[in-house]
């Protein structure tokens, strides 16, 4: 009798430590998942991967035949645009205040 009951507290007590160590994982995968996407959100918007998503449209559509003649300079201006306006935003910050 006293054998069954301490065997039936350690079943309860290991079901209960599996529970709570999956309820844990669960809860660590959502904030993981969460941190990656926010990540991802902020590196989304920064000005050198945008200018990186450009080139990389650009390269896609040049090899894909997609762009021919005027498309492939007005592509070549903007990205040149955008490097120049990168570099002269680099060199000539806007005074704070």
């Amino acid at each position: 009798m006293f054998q069954e009951n301490i065997s039936k507290l350690y079943k309860q007590f290991v079901r209960l430590a599996f529970n709570i160590t999956i309820i844990t994982l669960i809860i660590g995968l959502f904030v993981g998942i969460f941190r990656t996407v926010s990540e991802l959100g902020l590196t989304v918007t920064e000005a050198q991967v945008l200018i990186a998503f450009v080139i990389r449209e650009f390269m896609l559509h040049l090899f894909e035949g997609k762009l021919s003649g005027m498309d492939v300079f007005f592509w070549s201006f903007g990205i040149v645009s955008l490097i120049a306006a990168r570099a002269i935003s680099f060199f000539y910050r806007a005074p704070k205040g």
